[in-house]
């Protein structure tokens, strides 16, 4: 899927906008300030129904204005539209009919790659988990509503745990183990081809700095000890009665990155650490497509950032192999006179010129 237009109405610093993405690479480049990050922000919450900058989208909302309204056109003539008044629920529609987030999910695939992506494994877990579940329900059927089933029987057993009721908290194992049990065999499946993936891209690689990842170890904890959740369920029924909560399961799971034994941090810069959570991502677009019919929009916001020349140069070329749709933003036009597009279809947008523009036509 691609985004063909998109329309943004009373957003951050937005009055109006109207843009023409067509359907390949677009860069959003501007000084800090003019809405680069609020565009990709947009896309996002048109595919998700949530920011990745916020948690409370009334923030999103122009100051001194009640609403905001976001529209979207994708290549398959999709119409999707987001409104959201101050102080009432978010209204999402897809061809002009209401409908949910999970419809929303199921229509608009899309891999974000932003500023809590970029330090990936100084990230909590729960990060880390949500980016690998965000993918996976552009991948498994039921994958989302499990989930949800999942977190919702969780639930019920802490309350369980927290009565001090052994009989009530051990009712709850055989459909919470069940559930478990998907989401863990679908995780390592998904997690298995895009480590694949991640190898080969840099074995792949004719550029020198390929190599400096080469000894990267990723691991991915379930959460649980056992094979089958339901044993580790039924023999740590003790501690989750003394703690009161679900100790293991899925809702614990994590993902680490290691080299030499030790974490990312201890032997590679910030800027390398970024283009290692990028690879990752790109790993899980690749494994989306592999496993799916889907090829979601991929968003990366302020790509030049602790970024050098060099690892951009090794980043062009795995961009460019992808038929996903790939939304990007910097502070500064990364391509000028010197420097060739290594992009097809490529369309850059000077942010502070787009808002100067709308102002204009509005007056």
């Amino acid at each position: 899927m691609a985004l063909r237009k998109l329309y943004l109405n009373n957003f951050r610093c937005f009055d109006t906008l109207e843009l023409d993405t067509a359907s390949g690479p677009c860069l959003f480049w501007g000084s800090n300030g003019c809405g680069k990050s609020s565009i990709i922000e947009a896309i996002y919450i048109l595919s998700t129904a949530k920011s990745f900058r916020t948690s409370i989208l009334d923030s999103s909302i122009q100051r001194n204005k009640d609403y905001f309204s976001l529209i979207g056109i994708t290549d398959n003539s999709k119409k999707l539209e987001i409104n959201k008044h101050r102080n009432k629920p978010i209204e999402i529609k897809i061809n002009d009919k209401k409908t949910n987030t999970l419809d929303l999910l199921n229509t608009t695939p899309l891999l974000s790659i932003d500023h809590n992506t970029y330090f990936y494994n100084d990230s909590n877990p729960e990060h880390r988990r949500k980016h690998l579940d965000r993918a996976l329900f552009s991948v498994f059927k039921q994958y989302s509503e499990n989930l949800l089933k999942f977190y919702h029987t969780l639930r019920s057993r802490n309350l369980a745990l927290k009565k001090s009721s052994p009989r009530e908290s051990q009712a709850w194992n055989p459909a919470l183990s069940e559930l478990g049990n998907k989401l863990t065999q679908q995780r390592k499946e998904f997690f298995n081809q895009s480590k694949i993936n991640f190898n080969e891209t840099l074995s792949n690689s004719l550029h020198p700095k390929a190599s400096l990842y080469q000894g990267i170890e990723i691991q991915l904890n379930p959460g649980y000890e056992s094979e089958n959740y339901l044993e580790t369920l039924e023999s740590n029924i003790s501690q989750d009665l003394f703690k009161k909560i679900t100790t293991q399961g899925p809702h614990r799971a994590d993902i680490k990155f290691l080299f030499d034994g030790r974490q990312l941090k201890h032997s590679f810069s910030r800027g390398e650490q970024k283009v290692i959570s990028i690879l990752w991502s790109l790993s899980y677009a690749q494994s989306i497509s592999q496993l799916s019919s889907s090829k979601p929009i991929i968003t990366l916001d302020d790509l030049g950032s602790e970024v050098d020349s060099q690892h951009l140069e090794f980043l062009y070329p795995l961009f460019n192999k992808f038929e996903n749709q790939l939304i990007f933003s910097n502070i500064n036009n990364l391509f000028d006179s010197k420097i060739e597009t290594p992009f097809n279809n490529f369309k850059m947008f000077h942010v502070e010129q787009l808002n100067q523009d709308a102002k204009e036509k509005k007056s």
